[in-house]
């Protein structure tokens, strides 16, 4: 089994999704599988210029820049793995751009004129035979525990899954990392043990995926809060916890 990650952090190797993606990895390769991780920060990759070009006579389903820049080579290996992994930092409340580029270069290799009905009942465009029924895990990464801050990039996994008739597997959403250090402090870590069962299950994770199924229970357990404090996500609707929660954060900063 191929399992094909893309990181699309801006921090590539020196980022906390790719620490991430790393606990993952050891429990695929355990499992069995052969793992890669391309660091989407390290290509250069055109955008999509919305010439339309690849929907011509001349160039159907080949973008003009196919062969000039990285593109081709990342959408090959997308095609020719068992699991996709699509994993991401939050920047501005979605995915990153670098993770987007690339997926809209993808919209090459399908006949926008050719509708279709998916799976799931969705009626769509052409997509690329061997994308379909593949695999998808989504794993997205933040530092504010606020479940706004990941919500528009959930749907966005969830809705590319169902229009491009991906076997959706869960996404993780895995959220402060500036708290524990990015995965490079381990004293920051200490203060934090929950972090340490995060960490077994996502590798738990990566052994699942070679069965082709993930427990749902594994996603929350590998997307739970790691601050200890009862009932966190019920008193997180609470204005004047948040702002006490603030306050001893300030005071920790100052000290």
């Amino acid at each position: 089994m191929k399992v094909l990650a893309i990181n699309s952090s801006s921090r590539g190797k020196d980022g906390y999704t790719s620490f991430l993606l790393n606990k993952i990895a050891t429990g695929a390769i355990t499992a069995g599988a052969e793992f890669e991780t391309i660091e989407l920060s390290k290509l250069k990759i055109n955008r999509c210029i919305a010439c339309s070009k690849c929907q011509t006579a001349e160039h159907y389903k080949q973008c003009i820049f196919d062969g000039k820049d990285d593109a081709l080579e990342v959408i090959n290996k997308i095609e020719e793995a068992d699991v996709l992994i699509l994993a991401s930092p939050i920047y501005v409340f979605n995915v990153s751009a670098l993770l987007k580029i690339i997926l809209e270069r993808y919209y090459s290799k399908g006949a926008s004129d050719k509708l279709e009905v998916t799976r799931s009942g969705l009626m769509f465009h052409d997509v690329s035979e061997k994308l379909k029924g593949k695999k998808f895990l989504g794993l997205l990464v933040s530092n504010n525990m606020e479940h706004a801050t990941t919500e528009a990039a959930e749907i966005f996994f969830r809705n590319f899954a169902l229009f491009m008739d991906l076997d959706h597997l869960g996404t993780i959403k895995r959220s402060s990392g500036k708290l524990i250090g990015y995965g490079k402090e381990p004293e920051k870590e200490a203060l934090y043990p929950l972090i340490k069962d995060v960490y077994k299950e996502l590798e738990s994770i990566g052994r699942q995926i070679v069965t082709g199924k993930v427990r749902k229970s594994s996603i929350r357990k590998a997307s739970r809060l790691i601050i200890p404090v009862p009932f966190l996500r019920q008193l997180m609707k609470f204005s004047f916890f948040k702002r006490k929660m603030v306050k001893v954060a300030a005071k920790r900063y100052i000290d």
